[in-house]
């Protein structure tokens, strides 16, 4: 089920009070949108009153709609410094590729087992596609990083997990990994990275093929890992010039 399902089905019926945003609600869904569009850098303040300014409402709704996006760990507020957005460390991008990559591995692991065989045929066309893209030294990160994606959720709708793909589509929603690696394409920059990448994709089908679930499990646990890995050498802090060496 998809998000969008899921919130026609819980709202059905309800009375329109409760299904309609409220405006901190809404607020908080412009601030987002800012931070995505990089108007708002990591660690950088906001402040009460130029935000009440730009969005023409009041203070306190500019407070609530802080809250808002603090419980789901966008920005943060400190005692008497009020808030900022949240500065990204590579180890929580790191620690979202190890938990995607668990997931990613039972998915495959149950897809092995319960995808029909029409089902992987067709995933097997899709990977050749894949392989098709990444040999195209031009092909652009955001589109192999597209195909990845839609690889990936069809492993998940193979997998016919109930909570899988709930879990995982709320993951590669999170506004830290928005922010940082989906929405720029970190892990797919280069040619290479994307001709790892498909061969990685590559096992990932000629396991689910054979119908073994502890190889699926693996390859499809290798494939975000080593994304994982790349994009921590990506964002990993570069050695000062100026430092100590450089100096000598």
């Amino acid at each position: 089920a998809h998000p969008a399902g899921r919130a026609s089905r819980s709202t059905a019926g309800a009375p329109i009070g409760r299904t309609a945003q409220t405006l901190p609600a809404q607020v908080a869904a412009r601030i987002l949108e800012a931070i995505f569009a990089g108007e708002f850098q990591p660690g950088q303040r906001l402040t009460e009153i130029a935000l009440a300014t730009t969005h023409q409402v009041s203070r306190s709704v500019i407070r609530e709609a802080l809250v808002l996006l603090d419980r789901q760990r966008i920005v943060e507020r400190l005692p008497r410094l009020g808030a900022r957005v949240v500065a990204i460390s590579v180890e929580n991008v790191v620690e979202l590729f190890e938990v995607r990559a668990a997931l990613l591995g039972v998915a495959a692991r149950r897809a092995a087992t319960s995808a029909s065989d029409a089902a992987l045929a067709g995933f097997d066309s899709q990977v050749a596609a894949i392989e098709a893209l990444a040999a195209r030294p031009r092909c652009a990160a955001s589109v192999y990083a597209d195909q990845s994606i839609a690889l990936q959720h069809q492993v998940l709708d193979m997998s016919a997990g109930r909570w899988l793909e709930d879990l995982y589509s709320q993951l590669s929603n999170l506004a830290l990994w928005r922010a940082v690696v989906r929405d720029r394409s970190v892990s797919f920059d280069t040619a290479a990275r994307r001709q790892s990448s498909a061969s990685d994709w590559r096992r990932i089908a000629d396991a689910l093929a054979r119908r073994d679930p502890v190889a699926s499990e693996d390859a499809a646990r290798t494939l975000l890992q080593a994304s994982g890995d790349y994009v921590r050498s990506r964002l990993a802090p570069r050695p000062d010039p100026g430092g100590p060496r450089g100096r000598g």
